[in-house]
């Protein structure tokens, strides 16, 4: 009688490519029209094999290694990881930044050609008609940071206040209503979270917004003298954002066997050990 995982193996053993390419560029792909699904059939079935493309250029990258592999094993599956090389990118992330610097056209590419799923995709409604997105596992919250622990809501603020934060980020069209309507708050918007952190730091701005894991992910890199302070709330409600694996949508039993695997391993704990292991939240 076979286990759970052993009728997940079979299910996913003939389906999954035997792509090795484990470093590649996009570049010279970039440059040119999208390319017709028209082009590519379906990929002929070798081995047992799962490739993932992953960001290694930003906050999530080692992260989502170890979530690959994680979800390899919950698939009983061998794991190949393949990333881009930093002068393909549109632009450099930062530390503390999870912006995918690559166009969905480059994705498009990367899932035709190379890879069967492609990590740190945030998932909205915007998301082009070819790709589906798994069940995600990661949401990104924004939270307000001081450099002052004195400091733990708005109430405990002193006119005038300050608030940074990187352009567009969830929270931001929030923030702006809520700055537009506040008496003596005032928004001041970055290119990327790096900066946000450096203004608090340096007084340019009494607050910074930013979302949970950036903030512990600038918190470590303090060592064990941390400069910067999470406050309890935000005075308004701000959008979320989720963070899954992009698929082709014709494979769209992997995104169901992918999203079965997150959810088992957001119930037994996986996910959010990997988050503390990797500094994107604190411990307890």
């Amino acid at each position: 009688m076979f286990g759970e995982k052993e009728m997940r193996h079979a299910k996913l053993c003939g389906y999954v490519t035997s792509a090795l390419l484990t470093c590649f560029g996009t570049a010279a792909l970039a440059q040119n029209e999208v390319v017709s699904r028209d082009l590519y059939t379906e990929r002929t079935s070798q081995d047992n094999r799962l490739v993932f493309c992953y960001n290694g250029f930003n906050a999530l990258s080692e992260f989502e290694q170890d979530l690959a592999r994680a979800l390899g094993d919950a698939l009983l599956t061998e794991v190949t990881l393949a990333t881009y090389r930093e002068g393909d990118l549109g632009s450099t992330p930062t530390r503390y930044d999870y912006r995918l610097p690559i166009s969905d056209e480059q994705i498009f590419v990367l899932l035709a050609q190379t890879c069967d799923a492609f990590l740190g995709y945030v998932a909205n409604s915007n998301a082009p008609e070819w790709m589906r997105v798994t069940r995600p596992y990661i949401t990104v919250e924004s939270v307000m940071f001081t450099a002052d622990p004195e400091i733990h809501t708005a109430a405990d603020l002193t006119v005038p206040v300050r608030v940074g934060i990187r352009m567009t980020t969830p929270g931001d069209s929030q923030l702006i209503s809520y700055t537009n309507n506040t008496p003596g708050w005032a928004r001041t918007p970055y290119h990327d979270n790096a900066r946000v952190v450096e203004r608090v730091l340096d007084g340019s701005t009494n607050v910074g917004m930013i979302w949970r894991q950036g903030f512990y992910l600038a918190r470590q890199d303090m060592g064990d003298d941390p400069k910067i302070f999470l406050m309890d709330s935000l005075p308004f409600s701000a959008r979320t954002s989720a963070i899954g694996i992009a698929t082709r949508a014709q494979d769209g039993y992997l995104n169901t066997l992918l999203s079965d695997a997150i959810a088992a391993l957001e119930a037994d704990g996986t996910i959010n050990a990997l988050q503390v292991k990797h500094h994107m939240l604190p411990e307890g």
